[in-house]
Formats: C-alpha cells, structure tokens, sequence
C-alpha cells in the first residue's frame, strides 16, 4: 500500500524534524515514490509534508519552504477530523516560524480534540499553540494552556507529558519577570518520567527560560542560549541569542548567528526572520548602520 507507506514515512520526517532520529540517517521519503498530479490533494498534502520536513532535517529552506507551503496551501480542503494531517501541518508552520500558520492549524486541531474529548490531543495542541501564542505577545492565553495542559497531564497519570507546560510556564514566569524555580523545579520533577519525542524541545525551552532570567548577567545568560540545540528553537529565541551575544561581548557570534538568520530569511521568505538578523547586524555595526 504505497499510499500508507506514504503516511508512515511521514510521521517519521516530523519526528526526525525534531531531533527524535537518535543516529539513524535514513530519509523517510526515499521508500515512496513522488506524488503525481493526478493523485488525490490528500495524498498530495502528505508528499509535500513529507519531503518538506525532510528538506527541514537537513537544513535546506528554501525547498523546505516550497513543499510545506504547497501543504498549507490545500489544508482548508481537509476536514478538521483528519487528525493525521492537521498536527503535521502545525509542525511544518513551526519550523517556518510562521505564527498565523501555527495558530491556525492547532486551534483547529483543539476545536475538534475538544468537541470529540480527545484529551491526549487537547494536550497536544495546547503545548504547541503556545508556541504561537508567545511569539506574538498572547502571553495570558499561552499560560493559560499551560496550566490547563499541566492539569490534563496529572489526570492522565502520565507526568512526562507535563514536562513541556511547565518548560512553557517557566519560559512565561521569566518574561514576566517572575520566579522561574518553581517552574524549573516542576520541568525538573516531570522529566524523570519518560517524554518520548518531548526531550529535546523541553531541554531547549529550559535553557531559553534560564537565559531570559538571567538576562541581567550576560555572560550565564549566553551559556544557556548557547545550550538550545533545535534549529526551531534557536530561531524560536533568535532576538534574546542576539542580545545575549552581544551584551557579552561577543560580536563574531553575533555576525554568525545573523548571517544564519538572514540565508533562512532569503530562503523561506519568512519577515520576521529579515528584521532579526538586520537586528544582529544593527547590534554590532557602528555608526548611522546602527542607528
């Protein structure tokens, strides 16, 4: 069944996306064939995902943005029901830091989850949204989520799947200029459970909420940042990674990391990426290039 086939190779391109591979280098999209313009726009979706977020695991943008915007293209053809689909397309819009995107397909995916009483899937799209919902200021509904995806986590007897909520509380305590340790505490106390796919990207939100607490003291606040090891959530703290290199002295990181901001901006086409790297490249000019 080449269609399923498909559908499996996938799944394992999102994970791999996410740094969930280990050491295993195989491309999930060398076992199917390409889709053809006469397949259906379903089939068609799951191609683009796959060779997309294949394209994202190996840092290649451009036809990474290509494929993943051809899916985002076809998405409002899908019911919201295909429970395969939409949590991968709300994936892709991460990984291209396109925020619309991100809210879009996850509150989809939370409207059904909640009509339907999925509640692994509330979780899921809880977390995930929150990604969009700080990028673009909604602070109150992302701790909201938060909390609500701590909650639902405790009555699924599963802790592990905690861990993310409270990485994301520990992030939002930090630009609030609140406590983080207590949330840390509980990252901390969730994380001794297993996370499956969760381990990375929590690892990555810890130290950004580590560095944001330590914002004041640049040089530990660099360290963390310099910790973040998923291309999706460096550029997710792109603008604090700048700061933090700056402020610490530290110009030819500064360049580098602007320089990587910039080729993704060309290649995804992607403004917020653009006005972050004229920020990196504003911190360490001199003169009217900086003002």
């Amino acid at each position: 069944d080449v269609e399923r086939a498909r559908e499996l190779a996938m799944f394992a391109a999102a994970l791999a996306s996410v740094g969930a591979a280990g050491r295993v280098d195989i491309d999930p999209a060398s076992f199917v064939p390409p889709a053809r313009d006469s397949d259906s726009t379903r089939v068609r979706c799951f191609d683009d995902l796959l060779r997309g977020l294949g394209h994202v695991s190996r840092g290649e943008w451009a036809d990474a943005a290509r494929h993943l915007r051809a899916a985002f293209a076809v998405a409002d053809e899908f019911d919201d029901a295909d429970q395969d689909l939409l949590p991968n397309l709300g994936l892709a819009a991460m990984h291209l830091q396109d925020d619309e995107q991100v809210l879009r397909f996850h509150t989809r995916l939370l409207t059904r989850a909640r009509d339907t009483g999925a509640t692994i899937v509330i979780l899921y799209a809880l977390t995930r949204r929150a990604i969009g919902e700080i990028m673009t200021g909604r602070w109150t509904a992302a701790r909201a989520g938060a909390a609500e995806a701590r909650q639902l986590a405790d009555s699924l007897g599963q802790p592990g799947l905690a861990s993310l909520p409270a990485a994301w509380a520990a992030l939002l305590a930090a630009i609030r200029g609140e406590d983080v340790h207590p949330h840390l505490a509980e990252v901390e106390r969730c994380a001794a459970h297993p996370m499956g796919t969760l381990a990375g990207l929590v690892h990555d939100v810890v130290a950004w909420a580590q560095a944001v607490a330590d914002a004041a003291l640049p040089v530990p606040a660099l360290h963390h940042l310099g910790r973040i090891s998923l291309p999706l959530t460096q550029h997710l703290a792109a603008i604090d990674r700048l700061d933090a290199a700056a402020r610490a002295g530290q110009p030819a990181t500064v360049a580098s990391w602007a320089d990587h901001l910039a080729a993704f901006a060309e290649a995804t086409g992607s403004p917020w990426a653009a006005a972050a790297a004229a920020h990196g490249r504003a911190l360490v000019a001199s003169g009217e290039v900086a003002e």
